[in-house]
């Protein structure tokens, strides 16, 4: 069941329980006949009774379920026993609030300390005092084992001896590992510093002697010095490479990230072996290369060990492991996995909710990847209130004017625009792109994205005129901030070229349909579904000017790259 239909259903049911409620306690009150000896201070027992009944049954199922977690480490287990440890103290103060009433009037006082009742009171402080024990301390292990020791005083005692043992016999060899550890991350970054400073020594116009330097200049000249000049220190090394590539990777230009990405890995996993979180941060690294140039099958096969090393390393209810479902969550959207592809976000935002909270950044960005998933699959109603809760978890983390909730007004705004919400969509729009003018600038990247989503508006809304210098403008912020080889240029001039096809500028549509095509090809490879989006459009424009034998060309071919996608 998806996460919209489980809150309808927890939602009926709470109001059918509620009706449920409302309508025992009215025939209890007003319905039921008075009680001939007790009077009407017996119609407390219709509250008293089920309370205890319900208090008793929730505290043995807490102590049930802790027993079988201590035996089986089940973290579902530990979450059910606290589960009905609440329900249990809440009951339970209900029995111990009501009982006294009813004795006072009945007995003559509120409380005897006869076995039953003292027992009941007993049982109530011990819970509360499971609830303060487990939150004594911020190791999650020790609150779990700690809160079970109601149950089993032998199990903690265990714990206590093995850990007083262990941190004995490893105390020294930990201190000196974290100096050698302090000192060797000193020394990476005082190697790296000094390397940076040499580098954009270069772009001093003092020694530059008149010649104007470009950044691509600046990263080849960096690139070609880290694989000549720092083979002895292979773990300054690795880490350049993989900022390198990065950038490369950023600008779009894959081919020259892919080997520097790679020769990283390679270090790393010389010098750190396999199981390390710089391993892990390296696969990750080229994992992301390869789904940007839509080599789907590798991507997952990275993503996938890289997860594997963070979960022996950090457990598998890290955030850091839950940043890698996500990951391979939208890898499989990709290849058309979309069962795997929604159980991994489900995963990756229970991870989020359980260790970060349901109203942190992080968690936020999964509930927007899994609207957006939702929205590629046409369930738009479920989508709705996932990008609706991350913009507002956003606004409350960031304020109104940060660049992350334009994100999330942009992403609202798409999900508006594919419901045909068109007038609501356009405010968001525009919002979106004030907060990026303001806090990035007019030429960054991100502005050059709500341009054209509002192009894209504009033209499905047939206002061409006020379209078009967007998409022109949102072109030249990209080709000036990114290269006119990177993929957002050949987006920005694909869906131009649909504008010119729309209004009958026919030579100008497949002009910017042959350019989008060449770079699409060029930088994510002749295979990319990309490719395949930027075929089918072009061939609606030749069918339109009746050329259709070239028209059915391009089809086939758009076919055969999405069929193999899919296979």
């Amino acid at each position: 069941m998806s996460i919209t239909g489980m809150r309808r259903a927890g939602t009926l049911l709470t109001v059918l329980g509620l009706a449920g409620l409302i309508a025992v306690y009215w025939a209890a009150f007003f319905w039921v006949s008075t009680e001939a000896n007790q009077g009407v201070v017996q119609r407390i027992f219709y509250v008293h009774v089920p309370a205890a009944w319900t208090c008793f049954l929730a505290f043995g199922i807490s102590a049930l379920t802790s027993g079988m977690y201590l035996w089986l480490r089940d973290e579902r287990l530990d979450r059910a026993a606290v589960t009905a440890a609440e329900g249990g103290l809440v009951f339970g103060t209900i029995v111990l609030t009501t009982g006294p009433l009813w004795g006072k009037i009945a007995w003559g006082t509120y409380w005897t300390w006869e076995p039953r009742l003292t027992l009941t009171l007993l049982l109530w402080f011990i819970f509360v005092g499971y609830f303060m024990v487990r939150g004594s301390s911020e190791n999650p292990m020790l609150t779990r084992i700690y809160g079970t020791a109601f149950a089993s005083k032998k199990e903690l005692d265990e714990y206590f001896r093995r850990q007083q043992d262990r941190e004995a016999v490893l105390a020294p060899l930990k201190a000196v590992q974290a100096e050698r550890k302090a000192r060797e991350e000193a020394e990476t970054a005082q190697r790296v510093s000094d390397f940076l400073v040499d580098l954009f020594e270069v772009s001093d116009p003092s020694k530059a002697r008149g010649n104007t330097i470009t950044a691509r200049e600046i990263l080849d000249k960096g690139a070609g010095k880290i694989e000549s000049e720092l083979q002895d220190q292979p773990k300054v090394q690795s880490r350049l490479m993989e900022t390198m590539g990065k950038v490369y990777r950023n600008l779009g230009l894959y081919d020259l990230a892919a080997p520097i990405l790679e020769k990283s890995l390679a270090l790393k996993r010389s010098e750190y072996g396999e199981e390390h979180l710089e391993v892990a941060a390296g696969l990750h690294m080229l994992a992301v290369l390869y789904d940007t140039q839509g080599k789907y099958q590798e991507a997952e096969s990275f993503f996938r060990q890289s997860l594997a090393i963070k979960e022996k390393i950090l457990g598998k209810d890290h955030p850091d492991v839950a940043s890698s479902y996500n990951s391979i969550a939208i890898v499989s959207m990709n290849q058309g996995k979309y069962e795997e592809a929604e159980k991994s976000l489900l995963r990756s935002l229970a991870i989020k909710e359980e260790t970060l909270g349901p109203d942190d950044p992080s968690t936020g960005f999964t509930l927007a990847n899994l609207g957006i998933f939702y929205q590629q699959q046409n369930k738009l109603e479920e989508a709705q209130p996932l990008l609706e809760r991350a913009l507002f978890i956003s606004e409350k983390a960031h304020g109104p004017d940060h660049p992350d909730v334009a994100g999330s007004l942009n992403n609202l705004g798409s999900l508006y625009e594919t419901m045909e919400k068109r007038a609501e969509a356009e405010p968001l729009y525009e919002r979106s792109l004030a907060i990026w003018e303001k806090t990035l600038g007019p030429e960054h990247p991100d502005v050059g994205i709500a341009l054209h989503n509002l192009a894209n508006l504009y033209r499905d809304q047939g206002k061409y005129d006020k379209a078009e210098p967007y998409y022109v403008r949102s072109e030249m912020i990209f080709r000036n901030a990114l290269g006119d080889e990177h993929p957002y240029v050949a987006y920005s001039f694909r869906e131009h070229a649909n504008l010119y096809r729309d209004i009958g500028r026919y030579d100008d549509a497949e002009d910017l349909y042959k350019r989008s095509l060449l770079i699409f090809e060029k930088s994510m490879g002749p295979d990319h579904l990309n490719v395949a989006e930027t075929l089918e459009q072009y061939a609606l424009l030749l069918r339109k000017v009746d050329r259709v034998g070239e028209a059915e060309s391009l089809e086939e071919r758009a076919k055969t790259i999405r069929d193999k996608s899919n296979s």
